[in-house]
């Protein structure tokens, strides 16, 4: 059953979609860019602290004007279904790190360098355990998955799976690709399943709230 009905063809959807591609890489292309050339003596905590809002400001915008419909859906949830996403990403989370690892063991090199970005503490809980699930699912999810789930309008675990791979694949360290992508996946189906964007939010945000707490006070050095 589809999120979101629509009397565009089938046509129009696919060239919306592809528009909301091409828009994504533009802007992170542009940003690169920026960044690069006019931000050379930042910090890389102080740029994504205040370009990264701006970025998902700009998709936001340019978006909704491309797919002309609301973001995301909020359906009236209990807190039953909450704590049953919960637990459905606890097992998520526990079984992509199972397959991440499975395949960190067969591969070498490169692959397994973990990317230090540099962030302080409170940077990175601003960036990851606020600003991240709320922008990523309104965009990744209320945007990108229901456009997709227009598209693929008979078969939607296609769309399912497609939102949660390109999820996957905007995060640019390579360890984490697989990760993110059966993670990305799961919270696809959460929406797809609940249509309620905070429960995504909420799963997505407690996510990464475990990941900094794991960081940054349970495997720190004395």
């Amino acid at each position: 059953m589809p999120l979101l009905l629509t009397e565009a063809s089938l046509k129009t959807r696919v060239k919306e979609l592809f528009l909301l591609f091409i828009l994504y890489v533009s802007v992170r292309i542009g940003l690169t860019l920026i960044i690069q050339h006019l931000l050379i003596n930042w910090t890389i905590g102080m740029i994504n602290v205040i370009f990264s809002p701006l970025k998902y400001l700009v998709l936001f915008t340019i978006g909704y004007l491309i797919i002309r419909r609301p973001i995301a859906l909020i359906q009236r949830s209990s807190v039953k279904t909450y704590v049953k996403a919960l637990l459905f990403t606890f097992g998520l989370l526990f079984l992509a790190s199972a397959i991440n690892l499975l395949i960190d063991s067969y591969i070498t090199g490169d692959w397994k360098e973990k990317v230090e970005y540099g962030f302080t503490k409170y940077e990175m809980l601003f960036l990851a355990v606020i600003l991240a699930p709320i922008v990523e699912e309104l965009f990744f999810r209320g945007i990108i998955l229901s456009q997709l789930l227009l598209v693929f309008n008979k078969n939607q675990w296609v769309a399912i799976v497609v939102g949660g791979l390109f999820f996957g694949a905007i995060h640019s360290e390579p360890s984490q690709i697989f990760f993110n992508c059966i993670v990305g996946i799961g919270y696809c189906f959460l929406y797809w399943k609940t249509k309620n964007i905070t429960i995504t939010m909420f799963c997505h945000c407690m996510q990464n709230l475990i990941v900094f707490t794991a960081r940054y006070y349970m495997f720190t050095p004395d």
